[in-house]
């Protein structure tokens, strides 16, 4: 997430809350997830619903996900 000029945090996804989730990952992934997060500066969570929600927009204009 974004943060504004006092440092709070800023929801970017039209005000759906936010769940509590676990993932098992790699070292490597996790690494790989921070480096391009604080590339784009923003949270690796972030990252990971941008990822997903471009999925979304990748199978509705006919593209197949990468499985």
């Amino acid at each position: 997430m974004k943060r504004d000029v006092r440092g709070k945090f800023v929801s970017n996804w039209n005000s759906e809350i936010k769940q509590r989730v676990s993932v098992f990952l790699t070292s490597t992934a996790w690494r790989l997830l921070d480096e391009e997060a604080r590339k784009c500066q923003i949270s690796r969570s972030e990252l990971i619903e941008g990822y997903a929600r471009r999925l979304r927009e990748e199978t509705s204009q006919g593209e197949s996900t990468r499985c």
